[in-house]
């Protein structure tokens, strides 16, 4: 018999579950006998659970690898096109044709845009002296013109290269140019043009051409004459002058314009006596500011060839800026350092090719 109150040590086999538990307690005597048996119910209590960390190592790891392999196969693939490139004997530069490449147009992109903007009831003049970049401009107006997002006008551009046509042939010239222009576009002709014309009989069939495009096109079309070297209509009569700028004064004239690209016509037209008079808005072409003229120096070749910042500057200097003689002197300098198996251009290097072109580069200046 259990005199006093006593302490017992509970051991169990089975685990404990987190809910009530039923505890059976039978305490026996030495003879084996039980001496008291009871039940009670017991709750352990609920012990919180560790914070789960998230191992997110494993995937900055591999996000790391696989930027660093990226990072790596476009190095490789920079430094094998540079090699091809290297091989293939790269130079870009473009030296006596118009820029016809829109990668390689460079300084005029302010410009075209004010054009751009100006076009829809203004015939323009561009002038500049010679070979500042008149004619690329007009190409680069021919391939962009096409693509301009207007909501009233669709720009059908017509490029006419007036140099060595004489004043007999002048208007036969102005129709041949604008019939081709409308077999690029998949337009009819009209019917074949005598061999000469004057602006009476060019009138009648560019009245007819307007006509088709306007049933044929989706919005009002405008027709764009790009005429290049147009000083040689100085030596045009006033009567021919007079028929072309009649053209301009027509009904259909609002689907008509002209940008005329010259060197000293501007200073022709201004006299009060002249058929031009106020007809045009005029736009200078002058040379590269600075910072353009770098950019056409370094960008056409970066990652191939390095020019020395003393080597820009000379550039700079024997150029006047006038990207004719940039790109000049750089498609000679490209050359001479391919002759030396190197990449780098140096000062030394352009004072070796100015001395080799030095002749051609004043004549231009």
């Amino acid at each position: 018999v259990l005199s006093q109150k006593t302490n017992f040590t509970v051991t169990h086999n089975q685990p404990l579950i987190d809910q009530d538990n039923l505890i059976q307690v039978e305490i026996f005597g030495q003879d084996e006998h039980i001496l008291s048996q009871g039940k009670t119910h017991f709750t352990p209590p609920v012990l919180p659970k560790p914070p789960q960390i998230r191992h997110t190592f494993p995937f900055l790891r591999w996000l790391l690898i696989v930027f660093c392999l990226l990072l790596f196969i476009s190095y490789w693939v920079f430094q094998r096109n540079q090699r091809k490139a290297f091989r293939l004997r790269f130079n870009p530069y473009i030296a006596g044709a118009p820029v016809m490449r829109g990668d390689m147009f460079y300084g005029r992109e302010a410009l075209l845009k004010q054009i751009l903007n100006t076009i829809h009831n203004n015939s323009l003049m561009i002038y500049g002296e010679r070979r500042i970049g008149k004619t690329s401009f007009l190409h680069q107006l021919y391939k962009l013109l096409p693509s301009v997002e207007d909501p009233e006008y669709l720009f059908l551009p017509v490029m006419i290269d007036l140099q060595g046509i004489d004043e007999t042939q002048f208007f036969a010239h102005l129709d041949h140019e604008i019939q081709l222009a409308l077999q690029q576009w998949s337009l009819p002709a009209l019917e074949v043009a005598p061999e000469s014309m004057d602006g009476r009989v060019f009138t009648q069939r560019l009245r007819q051409v307007i006509h088709d495009l306007k049933n044929a096109c989706p919005k009002a079309p405008k027709l764009v004459l790009l005429l290049d070297e147009v000083d040689i209509m100085n030596g045009y009569s006033e009567r021919t002058n007079q028929q072309l700028r009649a053209v301009f004064m027509k009904g259909f004239a609002h689907h008509l314009v002209a940008i005329m690209a010259g060197i000293h016509i501007s200073k022709r037209w201004k006299s009060e006596g002249s058929p031009w008079y106020n007809f045009f808005e005029q736009i200078e072409l002058r040379p590269f500011s600075r910072e353009q003229a770098e950019e056409l120096v370094t960008r056409p070749v970066r990652g191939i060839y390095r020019y020395d910042p003393a080597a820009v500057t000379q550039i700079l200097q024997i150029s006047a800026c006038k990207p004719y003689i940039i790109q000049k002197l750089c498609v000679n300098l490209v050359a001479h350092v391919l002759n030396e198996n190197k990449r780098r251009i140096t000062e030394r290097d352009v004072q070796y090719v100015y001395r080799e072109i030095q002749h051609e580069v004043e004549r231009a200046v």
